[in-house]
């Protein structure tokens, strides 16, 4: 689990290697932090592609912590499955067919959880910052693939198996 979190830390594009190693990294950072000031040199400078990267960063380190099944992380949508509470804190919660087994105990079966705290600085920037590049108006799936889709089942699938095996060691 630990290698799949650091590989989850590896692919998330603003990480400090890259930002050491990488001019483009550098420049979007600061693009990021104002605008205005630095604005993006060219088409090169690919903003989606980091979003999709942050994304799938977050995927994999989400699910060193949560082992949801594929099919949860692929629907999850805001405010119905990932919301804030009335306190700030972010939960997630999936009810009856959201779930492999939609009733348990003679009632709908929920699951609930909070989504994990070391997590939650890297979840709000990807849905303030990165997020908001990738979606179209009204969409509401949390993770969404390098064209601003939700995932299909054999593309999250493929994603998560090869970038696990492209940088595990």
């Amino acid at each position: 689990l630990a290698q799949i979190d650091a590989v989850g830390q590896t692919v998330y594009p603003l990480n400090p290697t890259r930002l050491h190693d990488f001019w483009e990294a550098r420049t979007i950072q600061r693009h990021l932090a104002d605008p205005a000031r630095y604005p993006l040199p060219s088409k090169s400078c690919n903003l989606m592609l980091y979003a999709y990267w942050t994304g799938v960063s977050l995927i994999l380190r989400f699910l060193v912590r949560r082992p949801l099944r594929q099919r949860n992380i692929r629907e999850m949508t805001l405010q119905r499955n990932l919301y804030q509470d009335h306190e700030g804190v972010w939960r997630l919660r999936f009810r009856g067919q959201e779930l492999k087994v939609d009733r348990r105990d003679g009632g709908v079966n929920r699951y609930e959880c909070v989504f994990p705290p070391d997590l939650v600085p890297l979840l709000e920037e990807y849905l303030t910052v990165w997020r908001p590049r990738l979606a179209k108006a009204g969409e509401e799936h949390v993770f969404l693939n390098s064209k601003g889709h939700p995932f299909s089942a054999n593309r999250l699938t493929c994603v998560v198996a090869v970038t696990t095996m492209r940088f595990a060691q």
